[in-house]
């Protein structure tokens, strides 16, 4: 099974292996969250820790409040989109990274790696746009 916690621990585990200080934190349910002392929310959430992210197979809404300024959201914030779920989020990431080309085409790899249909998706999918002519994109895709 495929869910926002289990993509995080993963992530959590490859970055524990290069020395990156990571926390998982699980929030299945904002209102209960808020009900919790101040004291606790501090403990779970430190206004010192600014490096955030937050991973949910739906909308972003809601989540800045946890995220803070500094932090990111990897988010569905359409309908229609049909893929495992690791496709999703990974593509969800890879439109987030547009700004930052090398951590697009590494989702966009990770995809890609997935089988010959997802080359073809990612090909013609829109919002990859920007990377078109880039020569790991021609390449990632030309592999297919």
């Amino acid at each position: 099974m495929c869910s926002e916690l289990s993509l995080a621990v993963d992530a959590a585990k490859k970055l524990h292996l290069e020395s990156i200080a990571v926390r998982v934190v699980s929030v299945p349910s904002w209102e209960l969250f808020e009900e919790q002392s101040i004291e606790y929310k501090e403990a779970v959430l430190p206004k010192s820790v600014t490096a955030r992210i937050a991973i949910e197979a739906a909308s972003s809404f809601g989540w800045e409040r946890y995220t803070g300024p500094q932090g990111t959201t990897i988010t569905i914030d359409h309908f229609g989109a049909s893929a495992p779920a690791k496709v999703l989020f990974c593509r969800a990431s890879a439109l987030q990274g547009l700004g930052r080309t090398n951590d697009a085409l590494d989702c966009l790899e990770r995809i890609t790696s997935h089988g010959r249909w997802y080359f073809e998706w990612a090909k013609n999918d829109s919002d990859f746009a920007p990377l078109r002519g880039h020569p790991r994109f021609e390449a990632l895709i030309n592999k297919g």
